[in-house]
């Protein structure tokens, strides 16, 4: 009897976990994509303006469309998505033989919606071969989409707006603004790439057995993909890498200057592409210089300069660390309550501590660039490297400590 209720307990308590997850996953959603939902098919909407541009087109196109050089480099995951859109309406078409407005605005919002869920079953596939556990991976993937669901970081901001301190209503409105845009802000497709690129650097720390023997042909080729999806990835994956086989082997590996090699190829080509897209119609309102220096220089220059908030910057990373380590490393303490806990393997700590080092300091050297970017989307990079960190480094802490116990008391009977 006790056999066939440990049975149905088993598949209770994981259905129970993916019912949870699932909930998780959903508000996270919402609360990170009210403009995809609220104007599927109308991705243009999204630009202030382009405001006139109504007709039926998703993320992904508008990203092709190059509207802003910047975003075209970023066009990895669009041409994959948008190829999905494409073949799925197609096809569709030869079943209801005429495709509506209203069926291709589904399989737009379906597409979008696979591509998220893909980022994140990513991270969760990553993290149960680097934790070596498909429970702990669960944890940290839901402890994840509750911190980039917003809910913390905006309940730790009202309640600091609203301490018996005397500010003035500008301060107030401002660091409300803030916080809301932090917590809240919608996230565009590519900026779902932080959600796999961490996990998938330290999985790839901690798997490959020498990074030295890796070759120039394979360094290329990772940097030029990389790049595809976002310009920030390769010098994540860059300098994890360089650090990582600093602290393993004391050697520092000049063939990983490939990755860039790969990065800047992608750039080149990328930025040549620009002069077939809309950027180079004189009668548009985003016609540019469309020669790869003209590409170059309207992708650095453009937008609000950041001089001024450096410091108001600062303070919202801050809080977004903050955040995000307390979230990770009060998960672990919740697991340690219900079962021992491995010790990780010392490359694998390693490569956990490189990817949070070196992700940290590429997202926050983002912020001095004489460019605005947006604090709330930007930073999540920072957020999920920051909780992958505090979870692992608790954990391990945590079994450390655990083990020393157990020796402790065999050795006193």
């Amino acid at each position: 009897m006790s056999f066939l209720t440990s049975e149905i307990k088993k598949p209770l308590y994981w259905g129970l976990a993916w019912i949870f997850t699932f909930i998780n996953f959903v508000t996270f959603i919402v609360s990170r994509s009210e403009f995809w939902l609220s104007h599927t098919g109308q991705a243009w909407l999204a630009a202030s303006a382009t405001q006139d541009r109504t007709y039926l087109a998703s993320e992904f196109e508008r990203n092709l469309t190059c509207y802003t050089p910047l975003t075209c480099f970023r066009s990895g995951g669009a041409f994959i998505a948008q190829t999905l859109i494409e073949a799925t309406t197609t096809m569709s078409g030869f079943v209801s033989v005429n495709v509506n407005s209203e069926q291709e605005t589904f399989i737009i919002l379906l597409v979008g919606l696979i591509w998220r869920v893909a980022c994140l079953t990513l991270f969760l596939i990553c993290m149960a071969r680097v934790l070596e556990s498909l429970r702990s991976a669960l944890c940290v993937t839901n402890c994840l989409m509750f911190v980039l669901g917003g809910l913390p970081l905006w309940t730790i901001g009202k309640a600091i707006v609203n301490l018996p301190i005397e500010l003035e209503d500008e301060i107030t409105m401002r660091a409300n603004d803030a916080f809301y845009f932090m917590s809240f802000q919608h996230l565009i497709f590519y900026d779902y790439g932080f959600i796999a690129i961490v996990p998938l650097t330290i999985l790839a720390l901690a798997k490959i057995d020498d990074i030295s023997k890796l070759s120039i042909k394979s360094l290329f080729l990772t940097g030029f993909l990389t790049a595809t999806f976002y310009e920030a990835f390769v010098p994540i994956l860059f300098l994890s890498a360089l650090i990582f086989s600093w602290r393993t082997s004391r050697k520092i590996q000049l063939s990983l200057a490939w990755l860039i090699v790969g990065q800047l190829g992608w750039t080149v080509v990328r930025a040549f592409s620009i002069r077939f897209t809309e950027a180079n119609d004189p009668e548009s309102q985003y016609f540019t210089d469309t020669s790869i220096l003209g590409i170059f220089r309207s992708s650095t220059s453009n937008g609000i300069s950041t001089k001024d908030s450096l410091v108001s910057i600062l303070i919202q990373l801050c809080f977004i660390v903050a955040v995000a380590a307390t979230a990770g490393a009060v998960v672990s303490l919740i697991i340690a309550k219900f079962r021992s806990l491995p010790i990780f393997i010392e490359k694998t700590l390693c490569a956990v501590t490189t990817t949070a080092f070196a992700a940290t300091i590429i997202i926050c050297a983002s912020f001095l660039r004489p460019i605005y970017v947006e604090t709330g989307r930007q930073s999540i990079g920072l957020t999920v490297a920051v909780v992958i960190y505090s979870f692992a480094a608790t954990q391990n802490f945590l079994a450390k400590a655990q083990a020393k116990r157990s020796t402790a008391s065999s050795n006193s009977v």
